[in-house]
């Protein structure tokens, strides 16, 4: 008889039976975070945040930027934030999304200024209307942080956003004055996804500074997926509240106060504590896993599907001539 399929057995050795269990060898870890660059914006008087959509990830969002626009303001900044979203409040968005059912009816964007105005003493506009990027120009400053927070859930608007990300750039020098957080997620898994550059180009020297960065690829460039509209069967095309993907057991109910606590963070890494040393950020609340794409030259380059880093760490190393075949590719 051949002996028992023993692959998958630990054996415990002999001193195992006095308390002692020998473990399997621990498997490789990433430690690219022990070489993460600390990300760097200049020291703007005035930090804007524009939030687009105020549904599943926004609701919550929208309170923990409330939050750090207050404890901004204590260090002296001026803070102003905007909420865009042409929705009302429905019965499906009860309980998942941060509303209660006395504020059914009520527009999204509205009904989370007013509410965390009053909590946090700060002023909160808010625009009940599908965002375009002629919004974001007419109300240009100098001078001025200006933070774009996507929390939307179709590639419509996040062309928009990237839309309006472009030529806010077209107009800025090589450190940026806009950034775009975005915020997505499914059944049980999500990310969130922090950058400025919409270009190879603009991304020439960002860590020429050690050990500092100065610029990241956009949400867009790191996924150009969230970009593109997905193929639905039949089944799906009904459009479906977030109440009934949840009680189908399409949407987990803590799924989108996780990532917007994660967008939160990353926030506050980078105007608070100044600290941020991470791009992107994934979530399985199923298995308890979270994963993070660090502020590396490898890791950037990764992201963009870039073999070569020389360009990352030195703006001449690359002619204009290669980055236009780059972008083409």
């Amino acid at each position: 008889m051949p002996p028992p399929n023993t692959t998958n057995v630990i054996t415990m050795p002999r001193r195992a039976r006095r308390g002692r269990i020998a473990l399997p060898p621990a498997p490789d870890l990433d430690l690219s975070h022990l070489d993460a660059a600390t990300v760097i914006t200049r020291n703007y008087q005035t930090i804007r945040f524009v939030q687009i959509g105020a549904g599943g990830n926004g609701s919550f969002l929208a309170y923990n930027i409330s939050r750090l626009a207050a404890v901004l303001e204590e260090t002296g900044r001026t803070v102003k934030f905007v909420i865009i979203d042409p929705d009302r409040v429905e019965e499906g968005n009860v309980p998942r999304s941060n509303f209660s059912e006395s504020e059914i009816g009520a527009y999204k964007a509205q009904t989370l200024a007013l509410r965390f105005a009053r909590a946090w003493g700060v002023r909160i506009n808010s625009i009940n209307r599908k965002f375009h990027p002629s919004l974001l120009w007419q109300s240009h400053e100098q001078n001025c942080l200006t933070i774009l927070v996507g929390a939307v859930d179709n590639p419509e608007a996040r062309r928009a956003i990237n839309r309006a990300l472009k030529m806010c750039r077209e107009t800025e020098g090589r450190t940026p004055d806009t950034w775009w957080i975005d915020c997505g997620n499914d059944r049980e898994t999500g990310q969130v996804l922090i950058g400025s550059a919409t270009t190879p180009h603009q991304l020439r020297g960002a860590f020429a500074i050690d050990p500092l960065c100065q610029s990241l690829p956009s949400p867009a460039m790191q996924c150009p997926d969230l970009l593109r509209a997905v193929e639905e069967g039949p089944e799906r095309k009904q459009r479906l509240s977030c109440l009934q993907l949840m009680l189908m057991n399409e949407q987990s109910l803590m799924i989108n106060q996780r990532i917007a606590n994660e967008a939160g963070e990353m926030l506050t890494q980078l105007l608070l504590y100044r600290n941020l040393q991470r791009f992107a950020t994934f979530v399985d609340t199923k298995l308890g896993v979270q994963t993070s794409e660090y502020t590396t030259p490898d890791a950037v380059a990764r992201s963009i599907r870039r073999k070569r880093t020389d360009f990352l760490l030195d703006a001449t190393v690359l002619e204009e001539e290669q980055f236009i075949a780059d972008e083409a590719a």
